[in-house]
């Protein structure tokens, strides 16, 4: 529909002579003719009665009231208040039944309208009436409508650019992120629940497994490292061969589970495992088999029922947490009577976070301030302070609460963090790795893996942009796993547009090690 506008006195003249003279010759005559007759006959049968009883009650009193008080001011505002409560229910009941059905006949109006807008150079201050722009009236109702003070618009957004506008790269970024590709922002663009376009998630060709953990780059082998949890067996997967080892810890039955593998700085061949209630070293060679066997050396024993996940530190002291037992059914048995250790270069033990279920991911800021945790039953990333030359953490909080975001038929597990400083949290029960933002204590993005059983996740592969993702069947029935045959699987996601950084090795004092394991 088009618009007539009126914008002031002088100008509501010549729209009056302008009017007149257009339309004065035309409309005379097709009143004259045909029009009269029938304009008469519809006015008198089917508007009289309405027009009368509507101008005597509310359309009298309204339109009085309303062009005294209102109109001075607005003529919009008097004209809605009178014309629409009176005029319209008579105009539209009599008017629309028998006059609009003659007026539309042979009636154009697009030369006189075309005329008045450029008369008045298409301003739009105040809103008049409008008709159909069609060269002839065909079914449309004649309306009056209200436009107060507005200047033709092209419909973007206040405050915004059109997309693809010159020196508006981030037209659609949404508010308080930085456009794609942005330094130190590798990611910011990317919506929750969606992947960049090339994103990819394959399944190594390794075994599946009941339970997979603790992902380990090796960066001189170029290597994934894990453990196979119930099997008592680290797994050793070659990424460009293709090539497989595996280790069995023989201890002589004295474990259920190995749960961590940690590569020892200056000893390309020793590892520092956690098995059991023990932290103990194994020695194994790419030379060895493929299967192969051997029997760990314990340096350090707990009280607690076995250990969990560990990491070492920007310093390369070791941080290792234990949990309670499991029931037949894999559930945990005991809560809160877990805790959080440091051994550090010299093989100090200390504890330093009591009352822990399932200790499991950590994860140390890039400026070494914050250290981040989680404790699986309780389904929560905390947050401490960290000391990073006494090797100490404190004040801890909540940085993610699972259930408040919506997160409770899921359980944190394993976790690791991107350059960018954002941490990326494995979800047991959940098909998926979460990205939160530390500062602002929220998840940004959601990566799903094609198993439901998430564990952990850590960097690797060239320039460490590949996120590696462990899995497993605990707590799957026979008929679930036959149905997601990926379950138990070891992932690798590539191209999420950001990037890790090296993992840490046990820096230990290898004399004191030796000392140690020859005990």
């Amino acid at each position: 529909m088009n618009l007539l506008l009126v914008r002031d006195e002088s100008s509501r003249d010549s729209f009056r002579d302008l009017f007149r003279d257009l339309f004065r010759d035309s409309f005379r005559g097709s009143f004259r003719g045909s029009f009269r007759d029938s304009f008469r006959d519809s006015f008198r049968d089917l508007f009289r009665d309405s027009f009368r009883d509507s101008f005597r009650g509310s359309f009298r009193d309204s339109f009085r009231d309303s062009f005294r008080d209102s109109f001075r001011d607005s003529f919009i505002q008097g004209l809605i208040q009178g014309l629409i409560q009176g005029l319209i229910q008579g105009l539209i009941q009599g008017l629309i039944q028998g006059l609009i059905q003659e007026l539309i006949q042979g009636l154009s109006l697009r030369r006189s309208y075309s005329l008045v807008t450029s008369y008045f150079g298409g301003r739009q201050d105040i809103g008049f009436f409008f008709v159909s722009s069609d060269s002839v009236l065909r079914g449309h109702s004649v309306l009056f409508c209200e436009i107060s003070n507005t200047e033709p618009t092209d419909r973007t957004p206040a405050n915004t650019k059109p997309a693809n506008t010159p020196g508006n790269t981030s037209a659609n970024t949404p508010a308080n992120t930085k456009p794609a590709n942005t330094p130190g922002n590798t990611s910011a663009n990317t919506p929750a629940n969606t992947k960049p376009a090339n994103m990819k998630v394959d399944q190594l060709p390794v075994p599946c497994m009941l339970l997979g953990e603790g992902p380990h780059w090796l960066e001189d082998l170029q290597a994934i490292l894990y453990v196979d949890v119930f099997s008592k067996a680290l797994r050793r997967h070659f990424v460009g061969s293709g090539r497989h080892q595996v280790l069995t810890l023989d201890d002589g039955g004295l474990a259920e589970v190995v749960s961590a593998v940690i590569p020892i700085e200056g000893e390309p061949e020793l590892y520092l495992v956690a098995l059991g209630k023990n932290l103990s070293v194994v020695r194994w060679s790419t030379s060895d088999p493929d299967q192969h066997t051997a029997v760990p050396k314990v340096i350090q024993t707990t009280t607690d029922d076995h250990f969990n996940d560990a990491k070492c530190d920007p310093r390369g002291r070791l941080w290792a947490g234990t949990m309670g037992p499991l029931d037949e059914h894999g559930e945990l048995a005991e809560f809160n009577n877990s805790s959080l250790f440091k051994l550090d270069q010299d093989l100090n033990f200390s504890d330093w976070v009591k009352k822990v279920s399932i200790s499991n991911g950590l994860a140390w800021s890039h400026d070494r301030t914050k250290f981040y945790y989680i404790d699986s039953p309780a389904k929560c990333v905390y947050v401490f302070d960290y000391d990073d030359e006494a090797g100490a953490i404190s004040n801890q909080r909540v940085l993610l609460d699972y259930e408040s975001a919506g997160l409770e038929d899921q359980v944190p597990d394993g976790m690791t963090i991107d350059v960018d400083g954002n941490l990326w949290v494995a979800c047991f029960g959940g098909s998926q790795v979460l990205c939160v933002d530390p500062k602002a204590g929220k998840v940004i993005r959601k990566v799903t893996i094609p198993s439901k059983n998430v564990t952990s996740v850590c960097w690797g592969g060239a320039d460490y942009a590949t996120l590696y993702v462990t899995s497993g069947t605990l707590k799957m029935s026979k008929e679930e796993v036959a149905a997601n045959p990926s379950s138990g699987g070891t992932f690798a996601i590539s191209d999420l547009g950001t990037k890790g950084l090296p993992p840490v090795a046990f820096k230990v004092d290898l004399e004191k090690l030796r000392v140690k394991m020859a005990v």
